[in-house]
């Protein structure tokens, strides 16, 4: 199981508050550990285990956006200055030359 929480979350604590107040949670917990095993690194008694993350959807998404942005940028400051940045091997000419007067 995956689960994000807010900094103030203590496992040793909230996990028993909750399973106290939710005897369908315990009724769960156990059905469901006939199908789990305790993660290696976890401590004896311990049913759950610390882990680090490795990989985040979202920011890599951001990551991705920002970048396809800054290449964009790029390549618009780039025609404007007249460095060109097409891939179409002329000079840099398009549409922003055109509605400019420059050709």
């Amino acid at each position: 199981m995956y689960m994000e929480t807010v900094d103030e979350f203590e496992p040793a604590l909230d996990f028993p508050r909750h399973m106290e107040m939710s005897p369908r949670c315990v009724e769960w917990g156990d059905l469901m550990r006939g199908y789990q095993v305790p993660a290696p690194e976890a401590r004896a008694g311990d049913w759950w285990a610390d882990m680090d993350e490795v990989f985040d959807l979202e920011t890599q998404h951001r990551h991705m956006v920002q970048n396809e942005r800054d290449q964009h940028r790029h390549m618009v400051q780039s025609k404007r200055d007249g460095g060109g940045g097409g891939d179409d091997g002329e000079d840099g000419g398009d549409i922003d030359d055109a509605a400019s007067g420059r050709s």
